[in-house]
């Protein structure tokens, strides 16, 4: 069982404390570890029979494990799921890139006529969240947008209202 607040997860909820019973995992790094990496994977509503089948077909790539960003490819490329620790940059396919001006984290689904971008402010301080992405582009959504020479600027504002802080924000990029 643990106890604890909302409050210091998501700043607009209050302090009163909770308990609930919790699942907690842990992984071993070693005695001694030095400049190692792991990865794993946690899933959710399937048999534990059918594991290992969603890890070959869905996990495709650790597209980038450092400081300054995580990025997983799923479904050979159609689906990345992106942690951005600071400004990076991460390759999405072999002839495109996103270049993330915020910290940030970021989902991107490859539709028919181009992504669907999906990015959430964890700190719920940011009043935008500004990117390029490698193409041209028109954009469907909530921002402001640019192109130049082959790479398409734009911005998702955030939400303002506090209820709403930490809230994802999606924007449809349609290939041109």
């Amino acid at each position: 069982k643990q106890t604890g607040s909302w409050k210091k997860v998501v700043a607009w909820h209050t302090d009163s404390l909770i308990s609930k019973e919790v699942f907690d995992l842990e992984v071993s790094h070693g005695s001694q570890p030095k400049d190692q990496k792991y990865a794993y994977v946690s899933v959710v509503g399937i048999s534990k029979q059918d594991v290992r089948k969603v890890i070959k077909n869905e996990l495709v790539e650790i597209v980038a494990h450092t400081a300054e960003v995580h990025a997983l490819s799923f479904d050979s490329g159609n689906n990345m799921a992106i942690c951005a620790f600071e400004p990076c940059e991460v390759d999405i396919g072999k002839e495109q890139k996103l270049i993330m001006q915020n910290p940030g984290i970021y989902s991107l689904n490859k539709v028919k006529d181009g992504w669907v971008i999906e990015a959430v402010d964890p700190s719920q301080k940011l009043d935008s969240q500004s990117f390029q992405i490698t193409g041209k582009y028109r954009a469907q959504g909530m921002t402001t947008l640019k192109n130049d020479d082959n790479f398409t600027s734009f911005t998702i504002d955030t939400p303002v209202v506090i209820e709403e802080k930490g809230v994802k924000r999606s924007l449809h990029l349609i290939s041109d």
